[in-house]
């Protein structure tokens, strides 16, 4: 063995040797300074398990609101980051609370028929809050349970009959209080919002984060002071944290942005060019869309679907960016009611 090793090393060339030794270091070092993302595998690896795990569990995830929109984006994935811009006054807040309620609940009440039914979610959620109170949110949690817009409960206007359901929702919210966890961080930055998550997957084992929308606050910069990082990324930065954490932690998480001036004005299918503060904000997302307010001009356009359907929209949801899904660039027209936060897609 000592004379064969002997001769093949008498005839290699000094590269050959250098090629050797370096092999062997970076082997070394890529198992002690790499992490398991930089794990090599052959393309082959694991592909017959893979097939058998997509058999018994499809790409798939918890159904979000909007039966066209859960259709494009396969529910709420796990590992996966969602993100939904709007302009002021759309209803960013209300749009995420109604998916997290929709996880988060198995039951809500159905005013046409004056019945409890069945979501088929029931997972455990934490909800992000930065601008709204505790109460605000409680109200519209019982709002989207019993489809009784938010006001009656601000002016205590209900008759018998929705009285009782009323009760059966508190009753609701009280059986499931371990399914919808609420968080303020009113100037949040990005060592609170992860150690927010953390603790609460930690503790409570959340499966499901909405952290109301991103925007550039003053914690968030001065955590960058030092750097002179600019404010477009700190925000790509946050971003960019909030699909690791959802990778790390095996979780879905959703977001959302504010849009620009032009977002108005723009009258094909809308994307990151309306996002105000940073583009490159979605860059990480597997989903990003637009939604906005349904104008007279499209209500002409749609004139006769909407009388076919019966029912008027009122917003409109541009879907621009689709990671693994064949639907892309394409347009959803809903009604959406923001007093109770629930959304038909039509």
């Amino acid at each position: 063995k000592f004379k064969e090793i002997n001769d093949n090393f008498e005839q290699l060339e000094v590269s050959q040797i250098f090629e050797s030794v370096k092999k062997g270091l970076m082997l070394i070092e890529t198992n002690y300074s790499s992490g398991e993302a930089s794990e090599t595998n052959a393309a082959a690896s694991g592909i017959r398990q893979l097939l058998e795990d997509l058999k018994v569990r499809p790409e798939v995830g918890a159904s979000l609101q909007g039966d066209i929109f859960n259709t494009i984006c396969r529910g709420a994935r796990k590992t996966k980051f969602y993100i939904r811009s709007a302009s002021s006054g759309v209803g960013k807040t209300r749009h995420a609370l109604g998916d997290a309620c929709q996880i988060a609940y198995p039951l809500r009440f159905n005013t046409e028929n004056w019945q409890w039914e069945s979501t088929g979610n029931c997972e455990k959620t934490l909800f992000i809050a930065t601008e709204q109170e505790l109460d605000e949110i409680q109200t519209l949690v019982l709002a989207y349970l019993t489809g009784f817009n938010e006001e009656n409960f601000l002016y205590d206007n209900f008759n018998f009959e929705e009285r009782k359901i009323v009760e059966q929702a508190v009753r609701v919210m009280e059986t499931y209080s371990e399914n919808l966890f609420i968080v303020r961080l009113s100037n949040p930055n990005i060592e609170q919002i992860k150690a927010v998550v953390r603790q609460n997957w930690i503790l409570h084992n959340i499966q499901n984060v909405f952290y109301d929308y991103i925007f550039s606050s003053p914690s968030l910069l001065n955590e960058f002071r030092d750097l002179r990082i600019r404010e477009d990324v700190a925000l790509n930065l946050l971003s960019t944290d909030l699909k690791d954490l959802a990778v790390e932690l095996k979780i879905f998480v959703m977001s959302a942005t504010q849009t620009n001036a032009k977002s108005d004005e723009d009258k094909a299918i809308k994307n990151e060019a309306v996002i105000r503060g940073a583009r490159s904000i979605i860059d990480k997302c597997d989903i990003a869309c637009v939604v906005s307010r349904v104008t007279a001009e499209d209500e002409e356009i749609l004139a006769l679907p909407i009388q076919k359907c019966g029912r008027k929209p009122n917003q409109v949801t541009d879907v621009y960016k689709v990671r693994r899904g064949k639907y892309t660039n394409v347009r959803i027209w809903s009604l959406v009611d923001l007093g109770t936060c629930r959304k038909k897609d039509l």
